[in-house]
């Protein structure tokens, strides 16, 4: 996905709620709990999606384990796919176009769920 398609996928996030209650912010750092490093400070909006242009490969320099001066991310919108953060962990809800969840789960160093509704981005 080009960055037109990743900003599309993240404000089609940001309508599941009230727009003054979401804030998008760019995202080049988070944690697996959802702690973000954000190039612009996000205002604050009871929720906070992340924005990257990471894509498969770039996936383990994202995760970090630590992310110093961070902000909570309710979900991730990226060239992967989007990831929502749990208290029972990540969840991705969408995998990007030609990839699988198997795939993205192997890049990762941490266990990944599949949303029982795993969407594909086209």
């Amino acid at each position: 996905m080009d960055r037109g398609q990743i900003e599309e996928l993240a404000r089609s996030e940001c309508q599941q709620g009230p727009a003054a209650d979401v804030a998008l912010v760019e995202v080049d750092a988070v944690t697996r709990h959802g702690m973000a490093h954000c190039a612009n400070r996000a205002p604050s909006a009871k929720r906070i999606v992340g924005v990257s242009e990471a894509r498969l490969g770039d996936l383990a320099g994202l995760f970090q384990e630590t992310v110093a001066d961070a902000v909570q991310l309710d979900r991730l919108v990226c060239g992967v796919g989007v990831f929502e953060f749990t208290a029972d962990g990540v969840v991705i809800r969408a995998v990007g176009p030609r990839l699988t969840a198997r795939e993205v789960q192997d890049a990762l160093p941490f266990r990944l769920y599949a949303a029982p509704d795993l969407k594909r981005i086209e």
